[in-house]
């Protein structure tokens, strides 16, 4: 987690950096557009978060776990077992289909954060 917060605070500098050069530049058209661009990030990764905490989500954990075991289905560890949304279309909304069962190695993966 301390890594992910580091990386996250390098790439909000750079944001800032770029949004201060751009506004030096005369370009605060663009930096505003980056700042609605942001915004609305966050207010998705809000949703999702709360979304996470719901009983539904809680319901179709559970119903991914039991259909396919608690098993990681890349490698086949059975710790750490996270499930995996393949898919954001139709969050809150997903079919089994759109739901994977795999470990928090694997699922670090899938998501680009190498360790």
């Amino acid at each position: 987690m301390d890594a992910l917060y580091k990386k996250y605070k390098r790439q909000e500098k750079k944001r800032k950096d770029k949004d201060r050069e751009n506004e030096l530049k005369g370009k605060k058209k663009n930096a505003k557009k980056t700042q609605k661009k942001r915004g609305s990030k966050i207010a998705w990764r809000k949703r999702y978060i709360d979304y996470l905490k719901s009983p539904e989500w809680k319901a179709k954990r559970l119903m991914a776990l039991k259909t396919w075991g608690d098993i990681c289905q890349l490698c086949g560890s059975c710790e750490r077992i996270e499930v995996h949304h393949k898919t954001y279309a139709r969050l809150t909304k997903e079919n089994m289909d759109d739901l994977m069962v795999v470990c928090h190695c694997c699922h670090e993966k899938i998501h680009g954060r190498l360790f």
